[in-house]
């Protein structure tokens, strides 16, 4: 372990500390400019003022993604007089819904008490196990409000037309939607739920299920889901689902190529609109880089780098934490599984925070017991 750090900026400055802290926030993907491009794949849509500003009004824009990131960058083209054509590809074909008038939700069974229980019994959780905590908390919360209405929950199809999908969402998302309270009020333990599973448990969750649940815990507001819906009806906005792959034709230009028919489509831009990449070999950030390189971090399989569950401190390539580094956010996702809520992270950074606290404490008083 290290005595102390210097971080050096893209402009050479060189700052020294004791204790770093990763709080790196959402990751760009890695760039996929070639000097053979006129145009470019934008990497990270994100500051949607600056994309806007960038784009031509009648510019051809495929954008790739269909969550947050996605629906905000449509937005931000159309809302800025945007004119041209724009093409939405969902790989998964899953959009999310659509958030109801329900207020909050205090769980009964999706308690850290009842998981601890379960652990003890069985050693791990399985999917099942958690699902019917889900099932029990939307009963609860269904005999808790009994004027509420009560969706049938079943694992959602891929849309086939997103704008069947909207409609019925918008109608839905008029009224209190209980499933929607039960599955926020997670945001507390979520990551202990994950935690629970088993390393075989959390692959079939990861190939099988997470964009399902994705598209069932990350919502959209009405407003965002109107605004959606009139692109559609207006033929402004297409949407199309299914495996594509980006290349470029002989004038330099970006185009998507469909997996399945081999088709292809230029355009002036292509956005990659997909948040932060699991993987953080796939992402922009030169610091990543630089700590594995160096052997200061390792990959997560689940995504992200390797943390200390309790600690927070970051795991080096042997297996060993660094007890002067630290790291909250997106980068620890394989560990947290869902790390982008504004109090998922408040939540982190308050227990980073005391474990740091702790660790000083610590290491003070041994100093101490050694002088006397």
């Amino acid at each position: 372990m290290r005595d102390s750090y210097s971080v050096i900026t893209a402009c050479n400055i060189t700052i020294r500390s004791d204790y770093v802290f990763l709080m790196c926030g959402t990751l760009e993907n890695k760039k996929q400019d070639t000097p053979k491009m006129k145009k470019g794949v934008i990497s990270n849509p994100y500051p949607v003022s600056k994309l806007t500003s960038h784009f031509n009004r009648e510019a051809s824009v495929a954008i790739v993604g269909s969550r947050l990131s996605a629906i905000d960058t449509v937005i931000a083209l159309k809302e800025s007089g945007h004119v041209g054509t724009i093409d939405m590809f969902s790989r998964s074909g899953f959009f999310p819904s659509v958030r109801g008038t329900q207020g909050r939700y205090t769980p009964k069974h999706l308690t850290t008490e009842k998981l601890n229980n379960i652990r003890l019994a069985k050693g791990c959780l399985n999917l099942s196990d958690l699902s019917s905590l889900v099932v029990k908390d939307i009963d609860q919360y269904h005999i808790e409000n009994p004027d509420h209405p009560r969706e049938p929950l079943a694992i959602p199809s891929p849309a086939e037309c997103l704008s069947t999908f909207l409609k019925k969402e918008i109608a839905l998302a008029e009224k209190p939607r209980g499933w929607q309270a039960v599955l926020y009020s997670t945001n507390v333990i979520i990551d202990k739920m994950w935690n629970s599973l088993d390393n075989n448990e959390q692959e079939r969750f990861k190939n099988n299920f997470l964009s399902t649940f994705l598209s069932y815990r990350v919502s959209i507001p009405m407003e965002n889901a109107v605004k959606i819906l009139s692109y559609l009806n207006d033929e402004s906005l297409r949407f199309f689902s299914g495996p594509i792959s980006i290349s470029y034709n002989d004038s330099g230009k970006p185009e998507i190529l469909n997996d399945a028919t081999l088709d292809k489509t230029a355009y002036d831009h292509v956005v990659i609109a997909t948040g932060s990449p699991k993987s953080y070999k796939n992402s922009n950030s030169q610091l990543l880089a630089s700590l594995e390189e160096r052997g200061s971090i390792s990959p997560h399989p689940f995504g992200g780098i390797n943390v200390d569950e309790t600690t927070y401190n970051i795991i080096d390539r042997n297996n060993i934490a660094d007890e002067k580094v630290y790291a909250i956010g997106e980068i620890t996702s394989g560990k947290f599984f869902f790390t982008s809520a504004l109090d998922i992270i408040c939540r982190h950074a308050e227990n980073c925070a005391n474990s740091f606290y702790e660790a000083q404490n610590f290491s003070e008083k041994r100093k101490l017991s050694k002088v006397y």
